[in-house]
């Protein structure tokens, strides 16, 4: 007998609702962690970023292209920045003008 294992997948509009929540909600986690270093709200703030990421990844391998945050790409303010916005090399600045990576 074989055991089998059932991964549930979440839909593609739920990843990309959790991955614009997610941004928004490190966004202000980041810049909180900036003005007080020393705080203990700060540790998980490492392991949210590799949640983040892994979730985009996801999302890539379901088939999803460009940026999932917005047809502006992601915000210069967020501490990370998707697969689409790395790979064009282009997001939308904290003053809502487009910009390019360097």
């Amino acid at each position: 007998m074989t055991s089998r294992t059932c991964v549930v997948v979440p839909s593609i509009d739920k990843m990309v609702e959790r991955l614009r929540k997610g941004q928004k909600w490190m966004t202000v986690r980041w810049l909180d962690a900036a003005d007080r270093p020393e705080s203990p709200l700060n540790i998980p703030i490492l392991a949210s970023l590799d949640q983040w990421d892994q979730l985009d990844a996801q999302l890539r391998e379901l088939g999803f292209k460009g940026c999932p945050i917005g047809p502006n790409g992601c915000d210069l303010d967020a501490p990370m920045i998707c697969q689409g916005c790395v790979d064009s090399g282009e997001r939308l600045d904290g003053n809502g003008s487009q910009g390019r990576l360097t």
